[in-house]
């Protein structure tokens, strides 16, 4: 639904790719500011739509702007001769340099095209402009799996069953899912690996649960109930009642796992999608952190503090960040180190003493490396620097020298590591132009950081 902006008749709305749209009127001057409330990147995107042409008349994009939590990017935007010119500062006060700009006779159309291997549906694709992005959603009949996302053939994203892309060509993706055998007759009961079905009810469940209903052939007035049961390491993402029209119908949650419904004529789709869960329970959807937590776990890197607790707010201490490293390159085994606060038994000597021996890390000095001591964020860097020499992985500058206020206190040992990671938009800046070399780290931020490096080296 359109939601006005406080203070405004501005209106604003989230579209089906997940993009948030603002309304502005032609001919003012706004002004506007984001707040970011995690880590990650931001792209903005300014397009004149004129009534008299009925389409698009000037279009200015940012795209990927590296944003850290509490970062605040600020944007102005004026009527210049015949268009609205809009212009993005930086948290540093410095200017953003656009992307790019289109007028009328540049703008582009892609089509997106989506093809499914195997049993399961998608919903998203069509016909975008240049620079927006579109976000398809796959979801596999019951008793399959969803494989990934491929682009000629080629693994684009193997393991989310959202798939959110900015659009630059014409492009094919193709959906892959398992295939599910078929039991001709199969009925709404039993272990069928099909998607169930009565004369009046077919339900849609994706892997990772079930659901059941009270009554398999109700009539119109009757009231059903929905029950949905998770297998273990999963949870309800989404439940969605369709009538033959696919007209979505309403039902209320009883906070209970069960839903009820009021059936009317005819036949009805249930459709489930199941989403796999953290173990840990002190790691929430809401958190800014979530997704780099759940890309931590999902890729090895880190292990909880527990069974049930990854403690995202506990300060990663020297050890952690050399063990996550380790895990990272394979687990390789080395020879002792000569560093004589490192005991053989303990669960980061391993990765310590490989680290030493191929000189991602030196100490602190006195044979000490201090694995129990926090990390500083410069010490950070250097150490993923030197895991990058080690590795022989040349980063990419994506944006231009860190101007921070508080340069002067990054050693010099750190200065290159520094400014190195902050271009490759690895690590960034503690907002208001701050690095903070000295300061510490806790476990979701470094989890965040992680999570930027690997999408940094594809």
């Amino acid at each position: 639904m359109p939601q006005d902006i406080a203070g405004s008749f501005v209106i604003a709305v989230h579209d089906e790719n997940g993009q948030k749209v603002i309304y502005l009127p032609y001919g003012d001057e706004y002004t506007f500011n984001v707040t970011a409330t995690g880590y990650g990147t931001l792209s903005i995107s300014k397009q004149d739509y004129s009534l008299n042409d009925g389409g698009f008349t000037d279009i200015i994009n940012y795209y990927d702007i590296q944003i850290a939590e509490s970062d605040v990017i600020s944007g102005t935007v004026l009527p210049i001769a015949d268009a609205m010119v809009l212009s993005l500062n930086g948290t540093d006060g410095l200017p953003i340099s656009a992307s790019e700009t289109m007028n009328s006779s540049e703008i582009a159309r892609f089509t997106v095209t989506v093809e499914t291997e195997g049993d399961g549906i998608v919903v998203g694709g069509g016909m975008v402009r240049k620079g927006e992005y579109v976000q398809l959603t796959a979801t596999p009949y019951q008793g399959g799996a969803f494989l990934g996302w491929y682009a000629n053939d080629t693994l684009v994203n193997d393991g989310d069953d959202v798939y959110r892309f900015r659009v630059v060509e014409d492009v094919t993706i193709q959906a892959k899912f398992t295939t599910v055998p078929r039991n001709k007759g199969s009925s709404f009961t039993g272990n069928s690996n099909t998607t169930k079905s009565t004369d009046s009810i077919t339900v849609v469940e994706s892997n990772g649960g079930k659901i059941t209903v009270d009554k398999t052939t109700p009539k119109s007035g009757d009231t059903v109930v929905i029950t949905a049961t998770p297998d273990d390491g999963y949870k309800l993402g989404s439940l969605t009642v369709t009538d033959s029209n696919g007209k979505e119908l309403a039902y209320a949650n009883n906070n209970d796992g069960t839903f009820t419904l009021v059936v009317g004529d005819g036949k009805i789709t249930i459709n489930a999608i199941f989403i796999k869960t953290l173990p840990c329970t002190d790691v929430i959807d809401s958190d800014w952190y979530y997704d780099a937590v759940k890309y931590a776990y999902e890729n090895g890197l880190f292990n909880g503090t527990s069974a049930t607790e990854f403690s995202p707010n506990t300060t990663m201490t020297r050890g952690m960040m050399v063990t996550v490293l380790h895990r990272l390159a394979g687990s390789p085994n080395s020879d002792a180190s000569s560093f004589t606060d490192v005991a053989s038994d303990t669960w980061y000597s391993d990765a310590i003493n490989w680290a030493a021996s191929v000189g991602i890390v030196n100490g602190i000095g006195n044979n000490l490396f201090a694995p129990t001591q926090e990390i500083t964020r410069e010490q950070m860097a250097v150490i993923l620097y030197n895991y990058c020499i080690f590795k022989g992985i040349e980063l990419l500058a994506i944006r231009e020298n860190g101007s921070f206020a508080d340069a002067d206190a990054v050693s010099d040992w750190a200065a290159e590591a520094v400014q190195a990671m902050y271009q490759a938009g690895i690590l960034n800046g503690k907002g208001n132009g701050i690095f903070d070399p000295k300061g510490t780290a806790t476990r979701a931020e470094v989890a965040q950081m992680f999570m930027n490096f690997m999408e940094a080296i594809k």
